[in-house]
This record gives C-alpha cells, structure tokens and sequence, in this order.
C-alpha cells in the first residue's frame, strides 16, 4: 500500500479569518485528499503549529467553533474517516499552551494524582505519548504532540530521504523576546545552556501572549520582565503585534543561517535532506544552501502556507503532500504543495 504523509500548517482555528472553520473548506480539503491518495495511507497526519490559536481566542471556540462556525474538532472527525496512521501534533506560538499543559500534566499534575513525588520541572521539549488532545480522536488512530519538531525518514531504492518538520517560530526573533536564533553562534558557552536560555525565553513570550487577551494584566508582566538588554518600549514594541516579524515573508527572505542555527541547535537529526516550516503563511519550495559541520550542502526548503483568508492567494489555504514510496524520485516530485 502507498505511504503518504499529509503536513498543514497555520490553520489557526479561533481567528475570524480562518478558512477552515466553514464546513465547505473542510470538505474541500477532505475531497482533495482522497482524489490524491486513493486507496493509499497517511501514515503521518502531521499538524505542524498554530493549528489553534490560542492567542487570539479563547480554547473553545478554537476548539468546538461558534455558531455555524466550526472548530479543530469537527475538522480532526472527517479527517478520521481517512486511513491514517498516526496523528503528529507539533505546537508553534500560538498553541504553544497545548505543549505547556501537556506538560504540566505529564511532569506535575499526574504524579501528584498517582500520590508521587514531583521531580523537576517540566520538559522545555518533549515527546507526549498520551496528550491530552488525543481524546478528541474517536478511532483508533495513534496522536501524540512532539516539540519543537518530527521527523520522517523515508527508504528509498538509493539510501533514504530525511525529513525534519518543525513550525519555524524560532527562526522569528521576536519570538524569543527580540533575541535572533543567529545570535547563538556568536556567544560562547555550552551549547546546551545557550539553547536552554533561548527556548525559555520562547516560552516566557509565549505565556505572556496566552495572557494578551487581557491586555491591562499583560502589560504589567512585560514592564516587570524587561531586562537591561531590552528596554521597556523594546518589549511592549514587540507584544503590540502578535503576528510576528516573518509573517508573509516569502522563502527567499528567509535566512540560510537561521536554518542552520536551528539545526545546529535544536535538531535531533541536523543532516536532514528537506526542512519543512510554516510560521510565515507563505508557501513556497526552493533549495538552500546550509553549512553543516563545516561542509556546504544544499537542502531542500519547504513551507506548507496557511489557512488565513486574504493571505492565501484567493483559495482556502494549502497543505504539503509527500509521497513515501521507496521508488526513485526527485524531491520536487516527492513533495508536492496543494491549494485547496
């Protein structure tokens, strides 16, 4: 049977300007993937961030919609009636709560409940086998939330194909509270601490924006977390926009050396042939040249675009489908992005 694997991006379920959030896209969306893989399999159906927004809106309308209005649960039962494998969530900004809750219950709500010692804080990434998203899933298919990135390796008659996905809000400056992910390379220390430092500052952004729905509070934990190396005005500059310094940003505007920052830093597997990203709502393919352990190397850039009316070129959105067959093929053959 012919492997898929189905990654969309950016459908951010809660904004008033989601496309998927009426019935006719969903089913637009559902129609198109039967149409291209038939009688094949997803074996991963990898939702790669700002699937809801969180930021924007408050958790059940993003999850059970409004009104005539749908929400990611209604969107997750027709996906249901594919054939899939496995259901990959991997949170970006504006879901990064799912990640913190899940965490919080994994690492210091359930052991606290089984009558255990609780003993250390939660993971700043992790692997959740048991999230609690996945009691949305009515059929028995596995879903599990992965943070900051999936991975896919796909055999292949010449060797394999490794796939890094991840959302791309690290490669956003504003997303760690001004601080650019290039910055890493230039500071000295242990590498591990300088990622550390950089995801924690991630994270306290992200908290503050899950709280921007009230801004009087908000503001008040901007002007008491501003530190010397970014001065009050800096900060609140930074969190009167929630939409970020890359959004509509196309490909070519996105920097080689954040890539390999990222890779450098924060991947599990830094040699990857193809780097699939969202974050910016602009799709788009194209090879880039990234340094990796001192050797040049092209790898082949991916954004899967967005859900987002008026930023979607007069359709519904796109999703990015790759073929997972062991055959020879190009990789602009095997990863394709489709329009809805």
């Amino acid at each position: 049977m012919q492997k898929y694997y189905v990654v969309m991006s950016d459908i951010h379920f809660g904004d008033e300007n989601c496309t998927l959030k009426e019935d006719r896209n969903q089913r637009r969306l559902i129609n198109l993937l039967e149409q291209e893989i038939g009688e094949g399999k997803i074996q991963n159906l990898i939702f790669l961030g700002d699937i809801l927004d969180l930021n924007l809106s408050q958790f059940p309308e993003a999850m059970e919609g409004k009104g005539q209005y749908k929400g990611f649960r209604h969107l997750i039962r027709k996906l249901e009636d594919l054939n899939i494998g496995h259901i990959i969530y991997v949170p970006g900004n504006h879901d990064y709560h799912v990640f913190q809750l899940d965490t919080y219950i994994e690492d210091e709500a359930e052991p606290l409940r089984r009558g255990e010692r609780v003993k250390g804080v939660p993971d700043l990434w992790d692997e959740i086998e048991k999230p609690f998203l996945s009691g949305i899933v009515s059929k028995n298919i596995n879903f599990l939330v992965s943070y900051p990135e999936w991975n896919i390796t796909i055999p292949t008659e010449d060797g394999e194909i490794n796939i890094l996905l991840t959302h791309g809000h690290h490669l956003d400056f504003k997303q760690a509270l001004g601080k650019d992910i290039r910055d890493l390379f230039k500071e000295s220390g242990d590498p591990l601490e300088k990622k550390k430092d950089f995801e924690k500052r991630i994270a306290l952004y992200q908290t503050i924006a899950y709280q921007g729905r009230q801004w009087d509070v908000s503001a008040k934990i901007i002007d008491a977390i501003a530190k010397t190396e970014d001065t009050i005005s800096r900060v609140k500059r930074l969190f009167t926009d929630f939409l970020g310094q890359l959004r509509t940003k196309p490909l070519q505007d996105i920097s080689e050396e954040s890539i390999n920052a990222y890779l450098e830093f924060f991947a599990s597997e830094p040699d990857p042939e193809v780097f699939v990203f969202g974050h910016t709502h602009r799709e788009g393919r194209t090879y880039k040249e990234i340094t990796l352990e001192g050797k040049k190397k092209k790898v082949y850039v991916v954004n899967c675009g967005c859900f987002i009316k008026g930023e979607t070129g007069g359709t519904a959105g796109s999703f990015v489908l790759i073929n997972g067959t062991p055959e020879k093929m190009s990789l602009e053959e095997r990863i394709k992005i489709y329009k809805v």
